[in-house]
């Protein structure tokens, strides 16, 4: 209350002006305005001359220093912009943070209005004669027939000189008035996020199955890091698209009931596929990015042996350097050799077989040692450095060091050759490359192979590449999606145009040039006559092709290639190499196969997609940048929504579950028993105990002690089947959303998305299908859920009684069915970036704060971190803010890492199965599979809350937070790319930011207790250092992606002695294991001297006689201290324990017992004992 006495500063309405503290803040009111004091701030309203569904009412003109606004980028969330002006306000802005003279704020939040109207706050529109400095409100109902004169409670302002008090005071009141939200730190933490988990959804997608769920939990557990928190994603319902398109989603991978087609007709196809997804998805990148990933699934599966049982497969190796420091006692480890920016990691994305490391060709000498290292199985054959404490670094925390990935190829494949990323798509192909020649897609998400296959894992030798027809456009491939990560060439931006249609058809024809026919079609049952891929190409066999063995399971990567036969049939010995599909074989190195010039068809059909292709990427282009009242939006809306209606809802059956709407609240038939795999449908189900049983075998068998099931607000994507027997008690019926204008500024292509184009499956009442849901699941012994999708519900409201009211209505079914059903508050809230969402989360206290973690997505990947970062100014004070997942193996993965750890949320991983880098993992996961987190969400210091961290080239993101005693700084370089509105996504604007300096103080940590002295702890340079409160400590961060965490300890002192307690070095929340700390019973001293000095009297003590400080710890391994001076003793648990001291740093390092629980109480003595 102190706090906020000394920190409140007045707000009133003055004559025409909003004045906060002396200072006009916006002048120019209209008189239309009324006012209402409120929790030291003012509640403003308004009115309009008759009844409307949608009011703007002018403010006046703004007056700020500069301001951070959080604004809606997509229906679902929101995203930070910065400004000084009314006209750099975004529209959709839900909290608006401005920066006043003198060192004080003020914050404007917008309010649901008698539960059925949202206002936002906008830039002025000037052909409607609002001036340029003019803020602007909008209060609307989002359903036209909704309408109302008056809104008293429309816009809350609050002011005070503690920018982090007006945000906590504001956001309460705001959510009070709006709709009943309690503040997170009133509500029950959900026991989940103190656990380390695992998603299944990058990990499989929709196919997720109990099968592949056990196989992931395994190499997990296998490798040290057990998850104790599962979030079974989408995937598990029974679900289906409407009945006209039901034969074609049948026959789609993404149904989980794909063929594997691996014609060249086929592999184009997908091509356009993903363009068109570009073109449609918007601002969702969920489709494409699934797309990819189950592209890359079928890749891996079709050239990994499924031999072994589930849960078996793919386990990480036992002699696992990385495995062996996480399942024992990390040690006395450090973390000097954690790659500090996406310029130091050593490798690209390891999803399947640890590719090459960047810039180091594989069979290099660097290459040979890092094997030598492996094979050896003790990691990395160097000397692992050594902070200056002499402290044991964590092994080598670069994924080349790991053991190789444990998706093993098939007898007589080699691996991939090359530095390639894996965020590729196939809608690149027809892009222009950087140097003018194409970048070249991967094979679609429903094939596992095909003779033209993934060109960038083609496993022609290093010569035949380098003199063939795609060298160039291969060298241009690597760069173009890698520009301005791990070590890629930093080259200008991409503006070359399309190539044209004769561009592409020779294109086509120099991929030809190097395709070796050898690899015989595969047929798609249901589909129409098969062409073989020779005519499709005009390939034909080289003379003695037919004989040599290349074809069949072996070609396809199933096998053993057989060696190649001569003309007389003997063999030549050759070594037989098959690529995604893509089969050469070679003798001696020399490629015995040649491929002729293409037939006429082969040349038509691949002009006929390549141009198909390049106009869907025009398109989008075309598109980019265009206001959805320009006329390029309003033409191609209309044909959307009209002539290609029927095709778009096709493409959106057949490649996305976001048309399919659910048939039964029970699990389908992937979940029918433990071994269930993905081959079963999604509509149907065997059995009523089935999930009982994978939950059970997945609790007892894998030590899981949290499991989430995900589910739409609405129960699926599009809602509730209207067709099912099983659903029909629901009363569901299907409406049409129409998007309000507000929604379509934000993003044009919200009128054709599926939702709106296909409609939305709505119930009657939301309570019976959450209580019916909820009910099974708890039955199952499932322990909570993730309720997704949330802002479509306000989309549908725009037919049914508006956006705010229909949101409401669901989200106290959804509130008081979670209270019911799931003791311990266990939900996830996500999708929910929407205020009409956030204010309703009554009792629920977790929710995500930011778009998906995107793997193949490198703009996202600095993006993400500053997203969560701000996002959680407005969310963390209702719940607890979830970053989202993120990848152990990858190119951001320490990155990522790192801000998890300080972010004060959960932490989870979705690595697919056997593709892990436990060298992460270890700095994050405890061996009971708890994890450090703090206790407080991460905010930005003072100096970085109005600072552009991503745009405007000089700007670090420091975060604080606090542990129960230490505080902790995340700092992070992430200039360069950004979320972008023209773009419709995030965009690089900057390939090459700058390396960036910061300086941050114990002060920066806003709540941390003071204190004269503080030890600093620096994860970068394993360095400890005293400091006082205001003292800087300088920081040098590399660009794309830099980051350090420094924990802050303030020191305690008696009689003469000081200690400041650490933490865990070898984690990255190191402060985290201190959970308490106070000064023990000092008994008298042994005796005292005294000297005159200068005439005056002085009297030195002694240490005292047990002179002694407590602190309770948790983890296992080395655990730091700062110490003026060697202690006496030290004692965990009772036991008097070994520990080492260095006079010169002042650190006292000692070792916290593996065995028994993983909290500890522990003594420090000082003096005689």
């Amino acid at each position: 209350m102190a706090r906020q006495e000394e920190s409140v500063i007045s707000v009133a309405i003055e004559k025409d002006a909003l004045v906060v503290g002396g200072h006009a803040l916006i002048t120019g009111n209209p008189t239309c305005l009324t006012s209402t004091a409120e929790a030291g701030g003012l509640i403003i309203g308004t009115k309009s001359p008759g009844p409307r569904s949608t009011h703007d009412v002018v403010l006046g003109q703004l007056s700020c220093e500069r301001f951070l606004a959080l604004a809606k980028s997509s229906l679902y969330w929101m995203s930070p912009l910065f400004g000084t002006s009314a006209a750099d306000v975004p529209r959709e802005t839900q909290f608006l943070l401005l920066s006043l003279p003198g060192g004080a704020c003020a914050l404007l939040l917008p309010l649901i209005d008698s539960g059925r109207f949202r206002a936002t706050l906008r830039p002025p529109d000037r052909s409607r004669g609002e001036g340029g400095a003019s803020l602007v409100l909008r209060i609307e109902s989002g359903d036209d027939t909704v309408m109302a004169d008056s809104w008293p409670s429309a816009l809350y302002v609050c002011a005070g000189r503690d920018p982090y008090e007006v945000i906590e005071r504001g956001i309460a009141t705001a959510a009070r008035l709006s709709g009943g939200a309690r503040p997170s730190r009133e509500k029950e933490v959900p026991p989940s996020v103190d656990l380390f988990g695992w998603c299944t959804w990058d990990a499989m997608y929709s196919r997720v199955s109990a099968a592949g769920i056990q196989e992931g939990l395994q190499t997990l557990v296998d490798g040290g890091a057990p998850p104790r928190f599962l979030i079974i994603d989408d995937g598990w319902q029974q679900t289906d698209v409407d009945p006209q398109y039901r034969l074609a989603a049948a026959q789609s991978l993404v149904s989980g009931m794909g063929h594997v087609p691996t014609s060249i007709e086929s592999w184009q196809a997908a091509a356009v596929e993903e363009a068109a997804a570009d073109l449609l998805a918007g601002t969702n990148n969920r489709q494409r990015e699934e797309l990819i990933g189950l592209r890359e699934m079928e890749e891996e599966l079709l050239l990994t042996p499924r031999t072994a049982a589930p849960g078996s497969a793919a386990k990480v190796h036992p002699q696992s350097d990385s495995a062996h420091q996480l399942k024992g006692s990390p040690g006395p480890a450090a973390a000097a050799g954690a790659p500090k920016s996406f310029n130091s990691l050593p490798t690209s994305p390891r999803r399947y077989w640890g590719e090459s490391p960047l810039g180091t060709p594989r069979g290099s000498a660097a290459d040979a040692a890092r094997g030598a290292g492996r094979a050896g199985g003790g990691g990395s054959a160097a000397s692992p450095a050594r902070s200056p404490l002499g402290l044991n670094p964590l092994g080598s925390r670069s994924l080349a060091s790991l053991t190789a990935s444990p998706r093993v190829l098939p007898p007589g494949r080699a691996r991939s050759r090359g530095n390639l990323h894996e965020s590729t798509s196939m809608s690149s192909l027809g892009e222009a490359s950087l140097a003018g020649t194409p970048t070249f897609p991967r094979p679609s998400p429903r094939l596992m192979g095909g003779p033209l296959g993934n060109p960038f894992r083609r496993e022609t030798p290093a010569a035949s590449l380098d003199a063939s027809p795609l060298a160039s456009p291969l060298r241009s491939s690597l760069a173009s999606p890698l520009r301005g990560f791990a070590g890629a060439p930093q080259l200008p931006p991409q503006t070359a145009p399309p190539p044209t249609p004769d561009v592409l058809a020779k294109q086509l024809e120099e991929a030809a040039a190097v395709v070796v026919q050898g690899v015989p079609p595969l047929r798609v049952p249901s589909g129409p006559p098969a062409v073989s891929d020779a005519d499709l190409l005009g390939l034909r066999q080289a003379p003695g092709a037919a004989a040599s063995g290349a074809a069949g399971p072996a070609a396809a990567g199933l096998g053993t290639a057989a060696p190649a036969v001569d003309g007389a049939g003997g063999a030549k010995g050759a070594a037989g190499r098959v690529g995604e599909g893509l089969a050469t074989v070679e003798e001696e190195g020399e490629v015995v196969y040649e491929a002729p010039e293409p037939t006429l068809w082969g040349r038509l059909l691949g002009l006929l997609r390549r141009a198909e292709v390049a106009a869907l990427n025009w398109l989008r282009s075309f598109l980019d940048g265009a206001t959805s009242d320009s006329w390029r939006m309003r033409l191609f809306s209309a044909l959307a929504t009209g002539p290609l209606k029927g095709s778009i809802l096709r493409f959106y059956a057949t490649t996305t579950d976001h048309t399919r709407r659910l048939q039964s609240v029970k699990a389908n038939t992937k979940f029918s028993h433990p071994d269930a795999g993905p081959e079963h449908p999604l509509h149907s189900s065997h059995g009523e105990d089935g999930l009982k049983l994978v939950v059970r075998e997945l609790k007892e068998q894998y030590g899981v002690r949290y499991i989430y099931c995900w589910h739409a607000l609405m129960g699926f994507w599009a809602g509730v089947a209207p067709d099912s027997q099983h659903t029909a008690k629901y009363q569901p019926r299907l409406v049409y959303p129409k998007p309000t204008p507000s929604i379509l500024e934000v993003d044009p292509s919200y009128a054709w998305v599926q939702s709106v184009l296909a409609g939305v499956g709505l119930v009657a009442n939301p309570a019976p299908l959450h209580r019916d849901m909820h009910a099974y699941l708890k039955e199952c012994g499932v322990d909570g859920v993730k309720v997704d999708v949330q802002g479509t519900v306000g989309l549908a409201g725009s037919v049914a009684g508006g956006a705010a009211a229909l949101s409401g209505a669901y989200h106290e079914s959804l509130e008081a069915s979670v209270q019911d059903h799931f003791p311990g508050n266990h939900c996830i809230n996500c999708m929910c970036g929407s205020s009409e969402d956030m204010y309703r989360m009554t009792h629920t206290n977790l929710a995500r704060v930011s778009d998906d973690y995107y793997p193949h997505l490198p703009a996202s990947w600095t993006s993400h971190i500053a997203i969560c970062a701000y996002n959680s100014l407005f969310a963390g004070e209702l719940v607890v803010p979830d970053w989202d997942m993120f990848h152990s193996a990858h190119p951001a993965a320490w990155l990522h890492a790192a801000a998890r750890a300080v972010s004060g949320g959960p932490v989870y991983v979705s690595d697919r199965p056997g593709v892990h880098d436990f060298t992460v993992l270890a700095r994050l996961v405890l061996p009971d599979g708890s994890v450090l987190r703090c206790r407080g969400h991460a905010r930005p210091t003072r100096d970085s809350l109005f600072a552009d961290p991503l745009r405007d080239g000089q700007s670090v993101l420091k975060l604080w937070n606090l542990n129960s005693y230490c505080g902790v700084l995340g700092l992070f370089n992430l200039q360069g790319s950004a979320w972008s509105l023209a773009h419709r996504g995030f965009h690089t604007h900057d390939p090459a930011p700058p390396d960036l300096k910061a300086r941050v103080a114990p002060a920066d940590v806003a709540a941390l207790a003071h204190a004269e002295r503080y030890a600093v702890w620096r994860d970068s340079t394993q360095e400890l250092r005293l400091v006082g409160r205001e003292e800087r400590v300088p920081v040098m961060l590399e660009s794309r992606g830099g980051w350090d965490v420094l924990t802050v300890s303030p020191v305690e002192e008696q009689a003469g002695v000081r200690v400041a307690p650490l933490g865990l070095p070898h984690m990255l929340n190191t402060g985290g294991a201190v959970l308490g700390f106070r000064p023990g019973s000092a008994a008298p001293a042994a005796h005292t001297n005294t000297s005159i000095k200068g005439g005056a009297t002085e009297e030195t003590k002694e240490a005292p006689r047990g002179v002694a400080f407590e602190l309770e710890a948790k983890g296992v391994g080395s655990f730091l201290c700062y110490a003026s001076q060697r202690p006496s003793a030290v004692v965990i648990d009772g036991a008097e324990r070994p520990f080492q001291f260095d006079s010169a740093s002042s650190a006292l390092t000692f070792d916290l017992p593996g065995a028994g629980p993983m909290q500890k109480h522990v003594v420090l003595r000082f003096g005689a004992a």
